[in-house]
């Protein structure tokens, strides 16, 4: 494509977006399984199909039709998005983030679950960590963990896991490790550490097939830093009802594939709002609330009570800033008192009933 030369808006001008579907720069129906990241001309900032790009000595900006690149082959891993001038076109290039993954020797069929390595897996209390391909317990496989107690340099247990059978083999990835490379700023604009000929687009990220990515209400992994827009999230649990007697919050209905949560990636930090509202019955107290990269709640994290012997909806409300990288949202809930029942989607199927869930919105 032929370059241009703006002097007011060269170094401002980013006229495009990161997508999973070619030709549409904000996606409106559920991408996943994508293998192929496109940088699509949008028009929200101006600057229509035109970038500034930095050629050593200044800014020229540069027009460009539709360009895309490949998903690296990682699982569980975020990775940066470059824009740059050949010397002819403008053309992308991805950078992994760091990560460390190990494998492991097997997990124990206890509540909460044991994880055993082979070697010293170096976590802390807290930590994310990612787990695939264990045999046997397979319920533990394609969700993120939170780090609970470290027994020792070899074992270490998964918060808010439950028993499903003695696993064996797998791999565990650490989530939201630093980038591999860092960036930079050439006059305000994100630029890669040591060439800024390398113009910082955004971030995506592969979860549990490699080569892939994906772009839904649930998983958003896809975070451009120019022309972003609001991006919806939710999660609702499709069965009808469950119980639960505890006061220690876990994430709705318990169970290890970690559905009930809204997951994405962000490029530099994200603004968010989330909200959950919850059907609930029983003689005992009901709450809900949201958990930030975690399925308890912190201090300052919101939760609702339900009083003894209501039945009804219950809400929680939250919003803040959380940090590049990987970030999770998660419904929880817990009880006082004795057994409380939670509905999920009860009586859907009559259009009279109730649907429970988490619903988020994100900027990406």
């Amino acid at each position: 494509m032929p370059s241009g030369r703006y002097p007011v808006s060269d170094f401002m001008d980013c006229g495009g977006r990161l997508t999973l579907t070619s030709g549409v720069p904000v996606t409106t129906s559920d991408v996943t399984g994508a293998s192929t990241v496109y940088f699509t001309p949008a028009s929200m900032l101006g600057g229509y199909g035109r970038i500034g790009l930095w050629s050593g000595s200044r800014w020229i900006g540069r027009e460009f039709s539709e360009i895309s690149i490949a998903v690296p082959s990682t699982k569980f891993r975020p990775f940066d998005v470059y824009a740059y001038w050949t010397g002819s076109a403008v053309a992308l290039e991805t950078v992994d983030w760091n990560q460390f993954s190990l494998a492991m020797s097997n997990q124990s069929n206890a509540t909460p679950v044991a994880v055993v390595t082979g070697s010293n897996h170096g976590r802390s209390v807290g930590d994310l960590v990612a787990i695939d391909g264990v045999a046997t317990a397979t319920s533990l496989n394609n969700s993120v963990w939170r780090v609970g107690i470290v027994g020792g340099a070899t074992t270490f247990t998964l918060d808010d896991s439950v028993a499903g059978g003695s696993g064996t083999g797998g791999t565990f990835y650490v989530m939201n490790s630093s980038r591999f490379t860092s960036i930079a700023f050439q006059n305000g604009v994100a630029v890669k550490n040591g060439d800024a000929t390398r113009r910082l687009i955004g971030t995506c990220m592969t979860w549990n097939t490699s080569g892939q990515t994906e772009d839904s209400v649930s998983k958003r992994f896809v975070s451009n830093l120019y022309n972003t827009a609001m991006r919806d999230m939710r999660a609702v649990d499709t069965t009808s009802s469950w119980t639960y007697n505890g006061s220690t919050y876990r994430e709705a209905r318990g169970q290890n594939s970690k559905l009930n949560r809204c997951q994405f990636v962000s490029c530099l930090g994200t603004f968010y709002t989330a909200s959950v509202s919850v059907q609930t019955n029983d003689n005992n107290q009901g709450s809900c609330g949201i958990g930030v990269n975690r399925t308890s709640l912190a201090e300052d994290q919101v939760s609702a009570v339900m009083a003894t012997a209501i039945d009804g909806l219950i809400s929680a409300e939250k919003s803040g800033w959380v940090a590049a990288g990987y970030n999770f949202l998660s419904w929880v809930e817990a009880t006082y008192g004795g057994v409380r029942t939670f509905s999920g989607t009860e009586g859907l199927s009559t259009g009279t009933g109730k649907s429970s869930g988490i619903i988020a919105s994100i900027a990406g």
